[in-house]
């Protein structure tokens, strides 16, 4: 499959439009957009090599990933997993986020009670 036919299948699975893609810097040569269909919050963790990620539109929806790229890659086909697992068991799938953001963080830290 061409990174063309890729992308236009995984618009396919999720429903969304060309206009709801997201083009990462320095990635476009190698894939042409990255589908996020929710917005997105990447949490960078103490260990350099290992960052975090979840969905506040989708609920239950989290992974991990060894760098940035990776979780946006990661979440671009677990989100869509996710829904067709909702899907599947019959449960609600909230719709798009019609302006989907991606947000770079440090992980909270928990406060001693």
């Amino acid at each position: 499959m061409k990174f063309r036919e890729l992308g236009a299948a995984a618009r396919t699975d999720l429903g969304l439009t060309s206009q709801q893609f997201v083009s990462i810097r320095g990635y476009h040569s190698l894939l042409p957009m990255i589908t996020l269909p929710y917005s997105l919050i990447i949490e960078a963790t103490e260990d350099p090599d290992f960052f975090g990620f979840y969905s506040a539109d989708l609920d239950g929806f989290t992974g991990i990933g060894h760098s940035i790229e990776d979780c946006l890659y990661k979440a671009r086909w677990g989100m869509a997993d996710h829904i067709k697992l909702l899907r599947e068991q019959g449960l609600p799938v909230p719709s798009p986020n019609p302006n989907p953001t991606i947000v770079i963080q440090n992980t909270s830290k928990l406060q001693p009670a």
